[in-house]
Formats: C-alpha cells, structure tokens, sequence
C-alpha cells in the first residue's frame, strides 16, 4: 500500500473501440450489434458527462454483407448515436470510392482524423479530414492525432497513390507530439491508429511522449506498456470495447500499490505527475439491452435485403474455418475451396488470392450455404483476372505471401493448384525452397510460363506483389469470377453464374470440388466438403 497519500489531480474515462462492420450483431456470444453497443456508450457518457471521451480507430463503412448494398450508409445513424468525440481513418473506409468516402465522412456527426496522409494536389489532408484535434475534458488539455501505417494504403485498391504523400507515422508522431505540448500544452496526447501491432510498439518506442496508443486494424484484445506508454486495442465489431480510467496523480515519490482484484492497473511517469491507468475489456452480450431507436434502423436496412441473403444456394458437410488467426498463418478449408472454384472458372494452372479478401472472421457450421454466409464472408465485389507469369514470379509471390508470418496479414496466400512448404526461421523472401513448390504432380520451374489466377487486386502489385504489376493480362472474367460475391444489384447475373460453375464442375469430376448433389425440398444443391491437404507446409 501507498507510504505517503496520494493527490489526485483530474481524472479522464475513454471509452475506446475499433473495427466495426456488422450492426445486426451475431448468434453466438458475445453477440454485439450497434443497437446494444449504443446502450453501452450511452451509459457511459451518462455516468462521464464531464470527464469522458469516446474513441474509434477506423474501420467502419466496409466490408460487410450490408456494406455492399449500401455503401456504408447503414453505418452512419448507429455511429453517430454512439456521440464519438474523435475517430481516426482506416483502410476500409475506402473500400468503394474516395468521393464515396469523403460524403460518409460529412455524415458523420463527430471529426475523423488522417494525420500522415496528404492529397499531393493540395497538400490538404487526405480525403478532406484533419490532421489532429484538440480536447478540453474535466480541466485536462488533450491532443489526440489519427495514424495511419503505408502497407494499408498500399492495400486498398481505391486509392491512387500518386495522388498521395505519405509521412512515415514516427516523423508525424513526432511533429504533432511537439506542436500539442508547446502550442497547445496539452496534459496528454494520444494517438489513435490504424496500424499492426509491430509499428504500434515501433511507434511507442520511437515517441515516447505519446501516453496513450489505441489502436485498429488488429482484431485483438491487447494491452502492453511500452516504455511511458501504453498500447491497447479492443477487439472488433461491436462485439468488444474497453474503459481506460486514468488518474492524473502527484507525489512521484510514494510507493506504488499492488494490483489486486480485477481491475488491474499500470502506473506510468509524466514529467511531474504520475498516471494510474486502469483498463477494462468488456464484451456485449445478450444480456445487455438493445437501444429501440437503433435498433428500428438496423431493422430496415435488414429487412430490405433479407429475403435475398436468406436464400438457399449450397450445402457444406463440414465446418467452414474463416477466422483471421487461421486463414491468415495457415492452410484451412475454405480458403482451399475458394481458390479452387476460381482456379477451375479461368480454367488456370495455379491460383494464387490473399487471405484478406475473406472478413467473416469465424467457423461457419456444417449445413446450408446462402448468400448471406457467402457475403459475409466475401463482402468484396472483386475482379478475377489471369495472367502468363514465370515460375520465378511464382515463387516470388509466394514468398511475399508468407513473408510477414506469423502477423495476421491479408496477404497470406490461398492457393489453388500448387503447394509449399516455408520455414519461418529464415528471412523473410528467403524462406521458400523453389524444390518444395509443386505445380500438380510436377516441380515448379523458375522458366516456365504458368496461367496463373489471380484478384485483380492483387495484380495491381497490392499487398507486396508487385511481381504481378504491369504484366500482361487475359480479358477480365468479371461475372464469372464473382464466384462467390453476393450483390442484389446483380442478383440474377450471379445465379446464372453459379449454374454455369455447377455444370462445370459437373463435368470436372476429378476437381474433387463438390461432394455430392444435395435435394432440399424441389431444389438440388452442389454439397462440398473441402479440406486441408498438406498445400502450405509450415516447417517447424
């Protein structure tokens, strides 16, 4: 216990969250929803009307099953009944277009931060946000600035990055940090980004007068101390958020009491105070009572396209693994059959698709597949294209596809055709052996001209395969490629799209691509039940 009493100073309570999609919440707990989650911010600004702030770290009009309908509209009545003070971007803020983007942002009722992103035209910040935003909560002056990481920018498909002046985020952190304290003397700064952890703690370690990281992107519940900081991200899609109180405290010199109880607690020391920061992760249950007024929004976005997404198109006879830790580190089924269905549409030797295209981040149960599933799972209207590449920018490929393992990234390949093994210890893009990559029954050859599927996303040299851009492309296969895509815009291009892949795969019987032929009721459903096979062989 302390050895001398300690003042306290002011006190701060943020309520901080990250990575939202869905607004219709989920069966299984925790279930979230915007409607429970909008009773839980309420709450919070009633029991905090004067010390309390509301942070979000990005990620918000994309992708869902909604999204695609919408264009992000269904996001803007939930979000601002949550009364954010400030949010920075995230890369999927930009999933359908900037002038798309920048009207969601107008609709939002609170100010959406792009610190270290520049229209080069202008040199405004990017998509007319701000640069930073100064807070007064309870006497304490707080500077709060938006981050954003370049391997995003470089991933999201709608941006022209020669329209963009990218500042490394330490430089920005750096900058800013300076103008908040001299300019403004602020009690404490923040940063929100939209970042993986690696460049969150290079960020702590590298400004150490930032106090507070919280952070996006990650799908993670975290809290780590680095250095006089702290790093918290708090899960993802309504289904998560945490409560950090902070105790601005005097006296430096006393002992610092145990943590105990639950609620644990880190001291970190600031110029003359010291900080008591106590983070609390919560997760929105059922028991947790849905906001009426949110919740009649949320049901007339549903119900428009219910009828549609409810529909019945397939069956699968084992779980599907969709979840991020899985399809993003390692081999799994769903990825194994996505890949195939598109290898085998083009009719290409190899196909090669990035993790990240895939958002469902969950096991889908055995049974019926519709539409809904399918979208939820693949939320983007993507393009398939093919290109004549060498076997050397195969393995190039694949290189880059594991080069960033085992963080949790997009462009950890599913792979149809091929298979490898990598070994983690090495360096990345030297971690496969051209020997352990086989195209069918044969090894790869660094010479050969192979017919390779691919995203049209990834074509453009997204996600570090630049070995694919500005290579000659075959015609794009647009309504055939959107294998799996789920639009009522194009709901009956689609299905005649599906029968023509069910009569292919018909007469492609060693395809190994569908189980059976399921009857439900009058209707007759391709039946799958893919595997993982030994495609990408981790070496331990």
């Amino acid at each position: 216990m302390n050895s001398k009493t300690q003042k306290i100073k002011k006190t701060l309570s943020i309520f901080h969250f990250n990575d939202v999609y869905d607004i219709e919440g989920y069966t299984e707990e925790p279930v979230g929803g915007a409607s429970r989650f909008v009773t839980q911010t309420k709450k919070f600004h009633e029991k905090h009307p004067e010390d309390g702030l509301i942070l979000f770290s990005g990620d918000l009009f994309s992708p869902s099953p909604l999204s695609l309908l919408y264009k992000g509209e269904q996001m803007i009545e939930p979000i601002n009944a949550c009364r954010i003070d400030v949010a920075c971007v995230g890369n999927h803020e930009f999933d359908f277009s900037i002038e798309v983007a920048e009207k969601l942002f107008q609709k939002c009722n609170f100010p959406w931060l792009c610190s270290n992103v520049f229209n080069i035209e202008t040199n405004c910040i990017f998509a007319n946000n701000n640069a930073y935003s100064i807070l007064e909560k309870n006497g304490l002056v707080i500077g709060i600035m938006g981050l954003a990481e370049a391997d995003w920018l470089n991933s999201v498909s709608e941006i022209d990055l020669s329209l963009v002046k990218y500042e490394d985020f330490v430089a920005c952190g750096r900058r800013l940090t300076k103008i908040m304290k001299e300019q403004y003397k602020c009690d404490l700064i923040i940063a929100l980004t939209h970042m993986r952890v690696p460049n969150d703690i290079k960020l702590g370690q590298e400004v150490p007068e930032i106090d507070l990281i919280l952070g996006g992107h990650d799908h993670i519940i975290t809290q780590q101390v680095i250095n006089s900081n702290i790093l918290i991200k708090s899960g993802s899609d309504f289904r998560q958020y945490s409560i950090i109180d902070i105790e601005f405290m005097e006296d430096l010199d006393t002992e610092e009491e145990e943590n105990k109880g639950k609620q644990q607690f880190i001291y970190i020391k600031k110029n003359n105070l010291k900080l008591k920061v106590i983070t609390q992760f919560f997760e929105v249950t059922k028991n947790i009572k849905k906001d009426e007024q949110v919740q009649k929004i949320v049901d007339i976005y549903v119900l428009k396209s219910k009828e549609l997404m409810e529909k019945v198109i397939g069956h699968s006879h084992v779980d599907l693994e969709t979840r991020f830790d899985k399809i993003r580190t390692q081999e799994t089924n769903f990825c194994n059959f996505y890949a195939d269905v598109i290898r085998s549409e083009v009719q290409a030797d190899i196909c090669i698709l990035n993790a990240g295209a895939i958002r469902s981040d969950c096991i889908f149960q055995a049974g019926p597949i519709s539409y809904s599933m399918l979208n939820k799972a693949l939320p983007f209207s993507d393009i398939i294209t093919v290109q004549e590449v060498s076997g050397l920018k195969v393995l190039q490929a694949l290189e880059n596809g594991v080069s960033k393992w085992p963080a949790f990234e997009g462009r950890f390949p599913c792979v149809s055709g091929i298979k490898f093994k990598f070994d983690p210890k090495k360096q990345p893009f030297q971690r496969i052996n051209s020997n352990d990559i086989w195209v069918g029954n044969q090894l790869l050859d660094l010479n050969k001209q192979y017919k390779v599927a691919l995203k049209w996303f990834i074509s453009q040299g997204k996600d570090g395969y630049d070995m694919f851009q500005d290579q000659i492309q075959q015609p794009l296969q647009r309504r055939q490629s959107q294998v799996f895509q789920c639009q009522c815009e194009n709901n009956s291009q689609n299905v005649k799209t599906f029968d023509r892949r069910k009569s292919r795969i018909e007469r492609q019987q060693s395809s190994q691509l569908i189980q059976e032929f399921k009857q439900i009721g009058d209707d007759q459903f391709i039946s799958i039940a893919p595997k993982v096979e030994g495609r990408i062989e981790i070496i331990q």
